[in-house]
């Protein structure tokens, strides 16, 4: 995301690949998902893989929209295999988003971001 942003404000050229997802989580939900499984686990390995899976080119969209600003951008279509990176969330993970506000996500974690001015996302 930071790579997205700065090169929109920077107006520096940017590739993308097509079918590339990526998923972000703020590092408050973050924060909140350790406090809710520090004593219900114990010598895991937890798997947070999504709250909401969104293409890469889709999240350029949304942040540049919301920078009211473009770049110039080179879509690559050949991902040489890399496109299968999302695993199943623990069972703990999916618990815990039971209890968090995962409609519209994606578009509340960049708005936090860009209108916030945090660096706080992962």
């Amino acid at each position: 995301m930071n790579h997205i942003k700065n090169s929109i404000i920077n107006q520096t050229p940017i590739s993308i690949y097509i079918n590339a997802e990526r998923a972000l989580i703020g590092i408050d939900d973050l924060v909140q998902f350790i406090l809710f499984s520090f004593n219900l686990i114990n010598n895991e390995v937890v798997i947070l893989s999504q709250i909401e899976k969104i293409f890469v080119t889709d999240l350029y969209d949304k942040i540049s929209h919301r920078l009211k600003r473009h770049t110039f951008v080179s879509y690559i279509s050949d991902m040489f295999g890399l496109d299968n990176w999302e695993l199943e969330n623990s069972k703990i993970v999916d618990e815990w988003l039971d209890g968090v506000d995962t409609f519209n996500y994606t578009n509340n974690i960049i708005k936090k971001y860009i209108d916030g001015n945090t660096n706080w996302i992962l």
